[in-house]
């Protein structure tokens, strides 16, 4: 993970399993009180700090029953009004679990669970996600991070924009392969977009994660005939 980023883990969480599956793995992380969700990746290296990624973990058992009381729908939209990129993780088998609700003589619809995962990921912004067990969840969501704090990300669908503003970040994250810490780096290394503009390719690669073939995108937005 990049150096000024924070794995953290909410102190709620069910601690036992999770910073087991944690120190097995060796992922360093912090143990902190989130706001909403399980796990958080929070970038240090702005004024004020900012946490990027959340992610609400959820069993099966856990799901049917925040889906059944509709609690399912607070805890996503919190996680969509406090984070720049939500996840949904559920780890487990509904095979199994709807084989011991049947043993109870407990009937589940799948339709409404399937409905309100579709409805949470198209309308609600939020990314879903399912895995076989927690280990898995655990290991995915600390290398989603990793790819987060190294720029590696495309701004969310719950996260669009109410209408377009001129900025140069936005500017320079129109260019494919820019993505929004890029942008920073390169506005902290030139100071303006005009600077950036008269730069040459072998200058804009002095900044972390501008290869050649970047430099290349970049020199031909501002080298273009309006």
């Amino acid at each position: 993970m990049e150096k000024g980023y924070e794995f953290l883990v909410d102190s709620r969480e069910k601690k036992e399993l999770t910073l087991s599956i944690l120190k097995r793995k060796e992922i360093p992380h912090r143990v902190t009180a989130l706001a909403a969700g399980d796990f958080a990746l929070r970038n240090l290296n702005v004024k004020p700090v900012k946490t990027v990624v959340g992610i609400e973990r959820k069993s099966i058992p856990d799901l049917m029953h925040s889906i059944q009381s509709k609690r399912i729908f607070e805890q996503c939209k919190r996680l969509v009004d406090l984070y720049e990129i939500p996840y949904l993780m559920i780890s487990g088998s509904t095979a199994d679990y709807l084989q011991r609700m049947d043993d109870i003589k407990l009937k589940v619809n799948l339709n409404v669970i399937y409905g309100t995962l579709a409805s949470l990921s198209v309308k609600g912004g939020v990314q879903v996600m399912w895995f076989p067990d927690d280990v898995t969840l655990v290991e995915v969501a600390y290398r989603i991070c990793t790819k987060v704090s190294e720029g590696k990300y495309m701004q969310g669908l719950g996260k669009k924009p109410k209408y377009l503003t001129f900025t140069p970040k936005n500017t320079l994250m129109n260019i494919p392969g820019v993505s929004s810490r890029i942008a920073d780096d390169l506005l902290n290394r030139f100071g303006t977009l005009k600077s950036i503009a008269i730069a040459d390719a072998e200058e804009l690669q002095l900044v972390n994660g501008v290869g050649d073939k970047l430099a290349g995108s970049i020199r031909r937005l501002f080298d273009r005939e309006h």
